[in-house]
């Protein structure tokens, strides 16, 4: 069953046109000469058409408009003008009998830059390729007669020639708007769209006043005047005589007024001898009009007359256009109405990947406008924002979109394939990370070491034992600049190995002790400091780098009523997976082997990750803007040497940098020149920190001395400090790493 909606709402924004007298009874009978500017209507008696529609037009969409085109910024803006190219053909998949059939898309341009696509049936192509020819030839029109009116002499020359720009001007608003509906209604699918059987009413609508020049009408004076057009398909040829019967129109500049077969001659706003055509048609036919006007003349222009708020793609709010994405989804063969949250997923997961918000608002924006009448668009953006900026879990944002939009649980289930080998590679967890990292962006002292956002939407979206593997995610995005999706692709195989280990180590534990109360917390800490020292990192101090146990933060649950429907917690199994995928407990000489010849990028040191105020915190290894990886609070435990000996460290840390504070001072005040500052830090540090003296002296370089205040300056050197940190901890994980073999 075809959908269809009606389009009321479309155009409820828009100013009511100016007031026409209703007419008593039917115009006169009249003989039509068909003129670029002066264009009469006639009433005949003519038979049923060959074609009829499968519902008549039962009233008009497009207002009566009375005003003439004003050239606003919209439309002389040349970096902001929005225009169209030349229809496209494309195979789409039908959603409903998965057949192949041709549609068309049509691309949309701003400042000469894509900015989204129409969709358009295969059989309005020529009817939309010539209302846009008509918009183009009428508003050349308009211009060359502005210049007919510059040059006029004689007052009456130049009345007349005010008088046709504005009969034009005013035709041209009339064209332009019937256009922006077309439009909505076309983005927003509120039209049959069964392939072949498609039913457009707009620009049926203006097609059918175009051909019996109803544009100056009203529904119940066009109906008083031809009814039986009413009901005639005016995209099929075989009606083309039908609607031209009883005219008689004069040939002379008839070619003018359809469009030229290559597009190319007129798509980018200019037509090929317009001028000598104006010349010597339609400016000799248009003056004789204007000085004896016949019994049938109707000018279009009404002093006072306004503009509606919106008559062009220009005006916002704009169109829906839809993006790249959204068509690739719906030529695959889905449907907006059966899976609108897979086309959301579709969008976020395909390549090129969405950097802007906007990108992604502009599609939720599409979709609400295609299954829904009375969208509440700031609710919606509103958790968008949230769920960009990763403070609200995919989970969260779908069950948030049911109620804005009225949505089924069915219409939640998405395309999203589960990997059982690497349960972490998900939307869900992507989005949680990249909020994190757009979070840190937006304000680089936005959060602490601990930030309980992150660690409280990870909780949510994974069972308590996947936290070494979040551990290990944030650090390789925050220490080693690796991107979100390169991480989580690995994460699959990081854990394996890990669980290994720890199966293997718990098995040594238990036969080397008698303890059978331990706790599982220190367990499971020497576990993960063992496998990353094998993995040639520092062992951590693992309370430094817990998550948040026992008395913690309340977190937001989810109705499982409401969630997705294909989405849920996985919890691992009881067994223990190798990394060759053989369940069980293996000899510790095995273990050792794999874990020797393992690529797996290894845990970050967790002295980068204290949240220690003395100190510098893991922003040591990042870009200024970059935010921090969270650490949970330690539990309470039994202090040992190793974490005294990390204490007294990170006390005496800054020392370490105390020359770059120092330095940096001097300069400020006058007293050192930078070159001298620079000599006195590659003295202060080894040779590995020369590159990261020099980038620090380079920076300092661009920024004039009185402009050095110290707000310029501390993020400049918190970077520096930064790497300082980063290659100090580096060297002690190797010196480490060494003294373990």
């Amino acid at each position: 069953m075809a959908r269809t909606k009606s389009l009321g709402r479309n155009f409820s924004s828009y100013a009511p046109a100016a007031p026409q007298p209703e007419r008593k009874g039917n115009p006169k009978s009249k003989t039509k000469k068909d003129l670029v500017l002066a264009v009469m209507s006639c009433k005949s008696t003519l038979p049923v058409p060959p074609v009829r529609l499968r519902k008549s037009i039962a009233s008009f969409s497009i207002p009566i408009i009375r005003a003439e085109i004003v050239m606003d910024e919209s439309l002389t803006n040349l970096g902001t003008l929005i225009t169209y190219c030349a229809p496209q053909e494309v195979v789409a998949v039908d959603s409903h009998t998965k057949k192949k059939h041709t549609t068309c898309r049509v691309p949309v341009m701003e400042g000469g830059k894509l900015k989204g696509y129409v969709p358009l049936p295969m059989r309005y192509r020529e009817i939309w390729l010539e209302l846009c020819y008509n918009i183009v030839l009428l508003i050349n029109v308009w211009k060359l007669w502005s210049k007919e009116e510059e040059k006029a002499v004689k007052p009456k020359e130049k009345k007349m020639a005010t008088a046709c720009r504005r009969n034009v001007g005013t035709l041209l608003v009339q064209y332009m708007l019937a256009r922006l509906l077309a439009v909505e209604e076309l983005v927003s699918l509120s039209y049959n769209t069964d392939p072949g059987e498609e039913r457009v009413k707009v620009l049926n609508e203006w097609k059918v006043r175009m051909l019996r020049d109803w544009f100056y009408m009203t529904h119940s004076e066009a109906m008083a005047d031809g009814p039986e057009f009413m009901c005639a398909d005016p995209v099929s040829a075989e009606n083309k005589a039908f609607f031209e019967r009883r005219w008689d129109i004069e040939e002379d500049g008839r070619d003018i007024l359809l469009p030229p077969k290559d597009s190319n001659t007129w798509i980018h706003g200019c037509i090929e001898g317009l001028g000598d055509i104006f010349e010597n048609t339609i400016k000799p036919q248009a003056l004789q009009e204007i000085s004896k006007p016949s019994q049938f003349f109707e000018p279009r222009y009404e002093e006072g007359a306004k503009l509606p708020a919106r008559w062009h793609e220009g005006h916002e709010p704009y169109p829906s256009f839809w993006s790249a994405k959204q068509w690739d989804w719906f030529c695959k063969g889905n449907d907006h109405w059966s899976t609108p949250i897979d086309l959301l997923r579709y969008v976020l997961v395909t390549e090129p990947a969405y950097h802007n918000i906007e990108q992604f608002l502009g599609d939720l924006r599409s979709l609400s406008s295609i299954i829904s009448l009375d969208p509440d668009l700031e609710d919606i953006e509103a958790a968008t924002e949230d769920l960009w900026l990763g403070k609200m879990i995919w989970k969260e944002f779908v069950v948030s979109l049911r109620g804005s939009l009225n949505l089924s649980k069915e219409q939640t289930v998405t395309l999203e394939k589960k990997d059982d080998q690497n349960p972490f590679n998900t939307l869900e967890a992507r989005l949680v990370f990249e909020g994190y990292m757009r979070r840190g962006h937006m304000n680089l002292h936005a959060h602490s070491a601990g930030d309980d956002i992150l660690w409280d939407n990870l909780n949510q979206i994974g069972p308590q034992e996947y936290q070494p593997v979040w551990k290990w995610v944030t650090g390789e995005i925050m220490l080693r600049g690796a991107t979100v999706k390169e991480v989580l692709k690995k994460a699959g195989a990081w854990w394996r190995d890990f669980r290994y280990q720890q199966a293997n180590s718990s098995q040594v534990g238990n036969n080397a002790t008698e303890e059978s109360n331990a706790d599982s917390d220190n367990v499971s800490s020497e576990i993960l400091a063992q496998f990353c020292e094998r993995q040639g990192a520092s062992a951590p101090c693992m309370q430094d780098v817990e998550m948040r146990q026992g008395d913690g933060p309340s977190y937001r649950r989810v109705e499982n009523d409401n969630l997705p429907a294909e989405q849920g917690s996985e919890d691992s199994g009881d067994t223990f997976p190798r990394p060759d995928g053989i369940e069980g407990h293996v000899p510790e000489a095995n273990a050792a082997a794999n874990l020797t010849s393992s690529t797996h990028p290894p845990l970050p040191s967790p002295a980068l990750i204290v949240d220690n105020p003395q100190t510098t915190d893991l922003r040591s290894s990042m870009e200024p803007n970059e935010a921090l990886p969270p650490t949970p609070l330690p539990a309470k435990k039994t202090t040992t040497a190793q974490e005294q000996n990390t204490r007294v460290d990170q006390q005496q840390e800054p020392k370490t940098v105390q020359p770059v504070h120092l330095g940096l001072t001097r300069y400020r005040e006058g007293r050192d020149s930078l070159e001298t500052y620079r000599e006195s830090l590659m003295n202060s540090f080894p040779l590995d920190f020369e590159a990261g003296i020099q980038k620090f002296v380079e920076d300092l370089q661009h920024v004039p001395l009185e402009q050095l205040t110290p707000e310029v300056a501390t993020p400049i050197l918190d970077s520096f400090v930064r790497r300082i940190k980063a290659i100090k901890a580096r060297k002690e994980a190797s010196e480490l790493q060494d003294a373990l073999l």
